[in-house]
């Protein structure tokens, strides 16, 4: 099974915020009067011991900044402050899971897998590649924090998924029963979409026999047409020559005015058309048809997902459940400590919801950064989703 690397144990480029003392470093305002208020050795939370400084968080906060700035060079620098100041919370709570997560690791006597390590280097060596450092060494050492926290960061994110994968184990397999099980709710599912649209056209015709025993269009247009059409189903004056469905346009010239097709279809299913009105061309102006319709809207079959797809959907969810329950127990027991309040940030650090699958291949994830009490919204990709994405697309 593809692991699945989450926005929790896949944090490979931010910056281990454990045992930071005070830097001769200037601080960025979060925006948060409380939090910048503090000093850069104040301890923000605790988790059984292992503490995170202020210093340790705008660490991790601003090497994200660089990291995603470097990927989008026109990232304007309002979204960079409102990233500043909505991304605290989000990263705290991590942070307190991924601890938790080392921690057991170490009570386990689990080790980092070396292929997870690598998997996060080379993704930091591409971001690399990008800068004015062009290599990897020299690019981690300029980070905040330097290359030692870099690379210990990794380390624990490497320990981190360790830990999930020894203590859940088997229990994260999809069997053949739970493919079988998706692929019967599928197939299901297509037969029911079928037998709707069959029903369709039968709808359609007894609409149609209305019509022809002299039933008012327009009224039938209204009440039965799944067409986003105007008033009695008109679709306005067109002329010919922009009709782009090549049977639609067929029935236009050959229908007189005031006379109703046969029931057609279309692709959108099936379909009763009226001329209302015709002009001639001149020499100015093209020949037009002025026409209504009624439609009967088919439902568009389901996309069957592939064997393999099906599988690391599964697999998604089933570590996504599994792992929340495991660290709302590990959160239970633990001992986590707000020495200056839960509230630096003007609520209670959130707690970060578990990703249920890494994006399919190729696809771009997306996410919104919270709202900042000015109301600035930051809309842009935090580093771990991308860290998913170059992984996805490998």
């Amino acid at each position: 099974m593809k692991k699945i690397v989450n926005t929790l144990v896949c944090c490979t480029v931010l910056v281990l915020a454990t045992g930071c003392g005070e830097r001769k470093q200037q601080q960025q305002e979060t925006g948060h009067p409380a939090f910048d208020a503090l000093r850069g050795s104040d301890v923000v939370v605790s988790v059984n011991g292992e503490a995170m400084t202020k210093q340790g968080l705008l660490d991790r906060i601003e090497t994200e900044i660089v990291l995603l700035h470097i990927r989008k060079p026109n990232w304007p620098e309002q979204q960079r402050t409102a990233y500043r100041g909505a991304r605290p919370p989000r990263l705290i709570a991590q942070w307190i899971d991924r601890t938790l997560l080392v921690q057991e690791a170490k009570k386990m006597g689990a080790t980092a897998n070396p292929e997870t390590i690598q998997r996060s280097l080379d993704f930091l060596t591409s971001i690399a590649e990008k800068s004015d450092k062009k290599e990897l060494k020299p690019f981690l050492a300029a980070l905040p924090g330097g290359e030692r926290l870099q690379r210990a960061e990794v380390e624990a994110a490497a320990l981190a998924e360790a830990a999930i994968e020894k203590h859940l184990g088997e229990q994260l397999d999809v069997t053949d029963s739970m493919l079988e099980q998706v692929n019967e709710e599928f197939r299901k599912l297509v037969a029911d979409v079928k037998k709707k649209n069959a029903g369709l056209r039968d709808k359609a015709k007894e609409v149609h026999q209305c019509l022809v025993d002299g039933a008012d269009f327009a009224k039938l247009a209204d009440e039965f047409s799944d067409g986003d059409d105007d008033e009695g189903g008109s679709m306005g004056e067109m002329a010919y020559e922009d009709i782009g469905d090549r049977t639609m346009r067929e029935i236009m010239r050959s229908l007189e005015v005031g006379k109703i097709s046969d029931v057609t279809a279309s692709e959108d299913g099936w379909v009763i058309y009226k001329v209302l009105a015709k002009t001639e061309k001149t020499d100015d102006q093209p020949a037009t048809v002025t026409a209504a319709r009624i439609l009967f809207e088919k439902e568009g079959e389901p996309i069957v997902p592939s064997g393999e797809e099906i599988r690391r959907q599964l697999a998604g969810q089933i570590r996504a459940e599994l792992l929340g329950d495991w660290l709302n127990t590990l959160r239970e027991a633990a001992d986590i400590q707000y020495p200056h309040g839960e509230e630096l940030f003007g609520k209670k650090e959130p707690k970060p919801s578990v990703p249920t699958a890494e994006p399919a291949d190729g696809a771009e994830p997306e996410t919104k950064v919270e709202e900042t009490k000015t109301e600035e919204k930051a809309e842009e990709k935090p580093v771990e989703q991308e860290a998913k994405k170059e992984e996805a697309a490998e």
